[in-house]
């Protein structure tokens, strides 16, 4: 029971991430505005709403092992990080077959998995730290 509380944790945490870096990236992109060409024109809720980039990242985490096995930072880094390079191949090549990259700005897709590389990992980390203080890890 603890196990799966945990990985729940570990889940919804990183959607939380996802989420932030998200939000983070768009603020980014529009204090950037003049160097792109302008303030982005779509709202906020078009990108924290993508739900293919949740999906896909939170499937390619999965797949690489983040919620089964117990890493060591350096390395949980590592597959974290190669893990959100392939996620934004993958958005990228999903936005462009449906034709829809134009309703998303590049800059802020980039800049978000840039935020997550830094704050996955750093989340992870912390969030195993008070788990193992409080019996669950």
């Amino acid at each position: 029971m603890k196990e799966l509380f945990a990985k729940l944790l570990f889940v919804s945490i990183d959607i939380l991430v996802i989420f932030i870096s998200l939000s983070l990236a768009y603020l980014l992109r529009n204090l950037l505005g003049d160097t792109f060409g302008g303030v982005d024109s779509y709202p906020l809720a078009n990108y924290t709403s993508f739900s293919p980039l949740y999906i896909i990242i939170i499937i390619l985490l999965t797949y690489e092992g983040i919620y089964a096995h117990r890493y060591d930072f350096w390395h949980e880094s590592r597959v974290v990080i190669k893990s959100l390079f392939f996620s934004l191949l993958i958005i990228l090549a999903y936005l462009a077959l449906t034709k829809s990259i134009q309703d998303y700005s590049r800059a802020v897709i980039v800049f978000s998995f840039i935020f997550m590389a830094f704050l996955l990992p750093l989340s992870k980390n912390i969030c195993k730290k008070l788990l193992f203080k409080l019996g669950l890890w």
